[in-house]
């Protein structure tokens, strides 16, 4: 699966994480947008944290089959 981040802050990192709590990735995001590619991820459930420069941190659970 993909995740497409656009229209963010200077300073923003997304983080993955699978449901062990690993780091599973990690990315700078573009003020642009990026695309987390995680197509060789194993089916599971994933939390996405986007985290900008000032610690501010919007959390999401995705689960890929």
């Amino acid at each position: 699966f993909t995740i497409n981040i656009n229209n963010v802050a200077p300073g923003t990192k997304a983080v993955v994480f699978n449901a062990l709590g690993e780091v599973v990735s990690e990315t700078a995001v573009a003020e642009s947008g990026t695309v987390l590619d995680l197509q060789n991820s194993a089916a599971g459930i994933y939390m996405v944290n986007i985290v900008d420069a000032n610690g501010a941190v919007l959390k999401t659970k995705i689960v890929k089959q």
